[in-house]
C-alpha cells in the first residue's frame, strides 16, 4: 500500500467475498454499481449485494457460445441491466453486444457489431471505431457505464466512451487529460470521485510516474457528450514504484481524500 499521507484513524475491515457456486469459476473482473458488485466469469456473471448478502447468477443464453459481462447499470426507470459481449452459435466468429434485463431475466441483442473488441457507436463509417483499453476499466456513474478507449496508436489522446442504459446506445463522452507513450503497458484506472465526478489515475510503464486527475464539476447524467474540465490532483515520481496494474487481474482501487472540498 502506498500513501501520500497517513491517517491512523482509518480502519481496514475484512468483507468475506462469497458467491455460492462460484468455487469452480475464476472471476475475471469486478465492477460495482449502486452498492451492487458484478463479477464476470468465463461462463456468465454473478451480481452480489454485500449489504444483504444476496447473490444472483446471470447465465448465458443457451444459443450463446461465449458471454462476457462488461458492466452493470440502470435506466431512467431504475431497472438494472448488464451489457455484455457474446458469440452466438449461428455466428461463431462474430462478436455481438447484448443486454440482460434483470426484471424480465431475458437477453436482448443490440444492433451493434463490436468487431474484435471495437465499439460501433452508430458513428459514420468514415470515422474510426474506438478500441477498449481494458474491459475491466468499466465504471458505472449515475447508472450509465463508461470505458477508457483509444482510436489507434497514432492518436495521443484517450477517450471516455459512455453506454446509456436508457437509450441503449454508445457515445463518445469526452477526452481524457493524459497522453500516452505506450497504449498497451501504461496503466489507466478510472474511478468515481465524491459520488458524481470522475477521478483518473495513470502510471507510466517506463518511468513509473503516477498522475491523478479529477473532473472539476459533477458529471451531467442527461448529456451523452460533454466538455469535461480536468484538474491534476497529484503527482508522484519515483523509479522504484511497482507496477500498480497487473493485466491478469481486475483494476486496483485507490482512494482520494479531498480535504479542501
Amino acid at each position: 500500500i502506498y500513501s501520500v499521507s497517513i491517517d491512523l484513524k482509518i480502519e481496514v475491515c475484512e468483507l468475506t467475498f462469497y458467491f455460492p457456486g462460484l468455487e469452480s469459476h475464476i472471476p475475471k473482473y469486478l465492477i460495482d454499481c449502486d452498492k451492487l458488485l458484478l463479477c464476470g466469469t468465463e461462463k456468465g456473471a454473478v451480481v452480489w449485494n454485500p449489504c444483504l448478502r444476496q447473490s444472483r447468477w446471470i447465465e448465458q443464453d443457451l444459443n450463446q457460445t461465449r458471454m462476457e459481462a462488461y458492466g452493470i447499470g440502470y435506466n431512467n426507470k431504475g431497472s438494472y441491466k448488464i451489457v455484455a459481449g457474446c458469440c452466438w452459435k449461428e455466428h461463431p466468429t462474430k462478436s455481438l453486444w447484448t443486454i440482460h434485463d434483470f426484471a424480465s431475466n431475458a437477453w436482448k441483442d443490440l444492433e451493434l457489431d463490436s468487431g474484435n473488441r471495437k465499439l460501433d457507436s452508430g458513428i459514420s463509417k468514415e470515422e474510426k471505431r474506438p478500441i477498449l483499453h481494458n474491459k475491466s476499466t468499466g465504471v458505472s456513474l449515475n447508472g450509465n457505464l463508461y470505458w477508457i478507449t483509444f482510436y489507434d496508436k497514432t492518436d495521443p489522446v484517450y477517450n471516455l466512451y459512455k453506454f446509456n442504459y436508457s437509450s441503449e446506445k454508445f457515445f463518445r463522452f469526452c477526452d481524457l487529460p493524459c497522453g500516452t507513450t505506450d497504449y498497451l503497458k501504461d496503466a489507466l484506472v478510472l474511478k468515481v470521485f465524491e459520488g458524481d465526478r470522475f477521478s483518473l489515475l495513470k502510471q507510466c510503464h517506463a518511468t513509473k510516474k503516477i498522475e491523478v486527475w479529477v473532473s472539476k464539476y459533477k458529471i451531467n447524467n442527461n448529456l451523452d457528450s460533454e466538455d469535461v474540465e480536468w484538474i491534476k490532483f497529484m503527482e508522484v515520481s519515483s523509479p522504484n514504484l511497482p507496477d500498480l496494474v497487473d493485466p491478469r487481474y481486475s483494476q486496483p482501487s485507490y482512494f482520494i481524500e479531498d480535504k479542501g472540498s
